[in-house]
């Protein structure tokens, strides 16, 4: 457990060439999900729950904010190995105007007391 941890807040602003609506339900729509991390349980709607398993790590967490096709934001711990500070993922897209036919999406990816990593455009999570 990590105690006194400082405030975190990591911003990262990717451009993806595709419809927000698809991007949106790619971050919450548990099948959809299950194409980039390893969820076993996610009820879309703020207060739902989720729960993901890779190995003997379990993250666990609330949805805090879920507003399609535009945002979406839960906490996060390690239930098996508490972080000891809040933390927050949070998505937030919008159509750029940038790609053929306005079609793509920039997605404002913020985690507050943890980090993200964007490798080969595949959205991976690092606590």
């Amino acid at each position: 457990m990590i105690k006194d941890a400082p405030e975190l807040v990591v911003d990262k602003t990717v451009r993806i060439n595709a419809p927000r609506e698809h991007v949106f339900k790619l971050l919450s729509d548990p099948k959809e999900m299950k194409r980039w991390e390893p969820i076993t349980s996610f009820e879309a709607r703020v207060g739902g729950r989720y729960q993901f398993e890779k190995g003997e790590w379990i993250a666990v967490g609330e949805i805090i904010e879920y507003d399609p096709p535009r945002a979406i934001a839960y906490t996060w711990d390690w239930k098996n190995s508490p972080l000891g500070s809040r933390t927050v993922v949070r998505y937030e897209l919008e159509a750029d105007g940038k790609a053929r036919n306005d079609k793509s999406a920039a997605a404002l990816i913020q985690v507050e007391g943890g980090s993200l990593e964007i490798i080969g455009g595949t959205i991976r999570s690092c606590m």
